[in-house]
């Protein structure tokens, strides 16, 4: 790989072998280099793919303006994320999540510590990226010699589920993603005589189907309309009336609350998974 434009003494861009534009970084692999020297490859270097033109100058721009340290060890977080989480994750991680910890080491630089407010939800909705930043919030006090609250490990959190969703995604949108989440979990706990199991596969599979459902009321997609799987829902809910009664409290929620009306669709999938964690639960018992 050759440099065709040094960034700073640590970042270079180059080209990869089908043509596209990357950015390597590393420790000193621009030092007293020009364009088109080879590069030279260290422990410390890492090679950057952007997705799209506007990403790669919005990191260009970050690479200019925040010590590597920084980029570094954000980008150590991200790959963390990439290997352990099992999604896809938008290159803009590198963007929020490097403007995100520099922005931690200054405030703490202040004596600044912000609690999370919904650090019990994400710890509870989003455990493989709140486990990535209990790693990352080790990580950081170590290299930087800080004493982080164990809420940011849940502000790392939510800026990696942030990056799962899609590239237009914000924060905002994420934090009500989130509420409606814990609403339905709320809802579903409250209407039912047992426990749910929430270390249980099946507790798992309905929280990731209730992302997806929040993301779409967000987003302001309407639910499916009714369709031939009418008659297995309604055959569903005299089968399984405990469910269906916990159905109906969430459709009132979603009316009221999010002016959102799930379709009969909606509620059978709603339906088939609310049966198995009441399965789960009579079964722990």
């Amino acid at each position: 790989m050759k440099i065709y434009k040094i960034l700073n003494n640590n970042a270079v861009l180059s080209r990869s072998e089908d043509n596209r534009e990357v950015i390597v970084t590393g420790k000193g692999i621009a030092f007293q280099k020009k364009t088109g020297d080879e590069i030279i490859f260290n422990s410390t270097c890492r090679v950057f793919v952007p997705e799209s033109g506007e990403i790669s100058q919005r990191y260009q721009q970050l690479i200019e303006e925040i010590p590597v340290e920084y980029i570094d060890i954000s980008e150590q977080i991200a790959e963390d994320a990439r290997r352990t989480c099992n999604k896809k994750i938008f290159d803009t991680i590198y963007l929020t999540l490097t403007d995100h910890i520099y922005s931690v080491c200054e405030r703490y630089k202040e004596g600044i510590r912000l609690k999370n407010d919904l650090y019990f939800e994400i710890k509870r909705l989003y455990k493989p990226e709140f486990a990535v930043g209990e790693r990352a919030v080790a990580l950081l006090n170590r290299t930087f010699q800080m004493d982080l609250l164990p809420d940011e490990a849940a502000f790392i959190a939510f800026h990696i589920v942030n990056s799962e969703l899609n590239e237009q995604s914000t924060m905002t949108d994420m934090v009500e993603v989130t509420r409606i989440i814990q609403d339905i979990i709320d809802t579903t706990d409250e209407g039912l005589p047992c426990t749910l199991q929430e270390d249980s596969y099946n507790y798992e599979r309905f929280v990731t189907h209730l992302k997806n459902l929040a993301q779409r009321v967000v987003a302001g997609e309407k639910c499916g309309g009714d369709n031939d799987d009418d008659e297995l829902f309604f055959t569903m809910c005299m089968k399984n009336p405990e469910a269906y009664g916990c159905i109906k409290r969430i459709r009132k929620l979603m009316a009221e609350k999010y002016r959102y009306d799930l379709c009969n669709e909606e509620q059978l999938y709603l339906l088939l998974h609310v049966s198995r964690l009441i399965r789960d639960a009579q079964a722990h018992q």
